[in-house]
């Protein structure tokens, strides 16, 4: 009777830890993947130019605006030579079609303008130091890590759940 109990009891063990592994996966993805469904871009902070405001390893979400709608002091990122840039917006020349930039570290403003097709997004959320955990989505290898904690923490959660029901369901009747 006693290694029905024990038997029982660490299936319950490894369905909770296989449950856990499964949960700590999908909170991992939550930042990364909601807002893209939403509509939203996110980006990871590569440099200091924007500090204190924007610190190195910040996401930044953007979300789509008019370019005619942004205003000098609004945070934006735009494409530039292959990369996205998140700068303070210092003017919008509607009449060319093109906003001044500058990082709010950086001595002075960007030396080239911001053609309106160049935005991305106007920011509206910056979570700091969560973009330590962009490599887990970006290369292949953190894609392969997380889909090993996953499948592992599904298979260990059926495992613990046949285990639980197999010894639960062992004993006799009248005991």
């Amino acid at each position: 009777m006693r290694g029905v109990k024990e038997g029982a009891a660490a299936g319950r063990i490894w369905t909770v830890l296989g449950g856990f592994a499964v949960f700590l996966v999908v909170l991992l993805c939550l930042p990364f993947s909601v807002p893209r469904l939403l509509g939203y871009s996110c980006y990871v902070v590569s440099s200091g130019s924007m500090e204190p405001e924007l610190p190195v390893g910040s996401v930044v979400y953007t979300a789509p605006v008019e370019p005619e709608e942004i205003r000098a002091g609004d945070i934006i990122t735009f494409r530039r030579a292959g990369g996205a840039v998140t700068h303070r917006v210092t003017e919008n020349r509607r009449e060319e079609r093109e906003l001044s930039s500058k990082g709010d570290a950086n001595a002075r403003e960007d030396p080239l303008p911001v053609p309106y097709e160049a935005v991305e997004g106007r920011v509206f959320v910056s979570i700091p130091g969560l973009g330590a955990l962009y490599p887990l989505f970006s290369g292949t290898g953190g894609k392969l890590l997380l889909s090993v904690v996953l499948a592992g923490g599904g298979i260990l959660s059926l495992s613990g759940r046949r285990k639980a029901g197999k010894e639960g369901g062992s004993r006799e009747e009248g005991e």
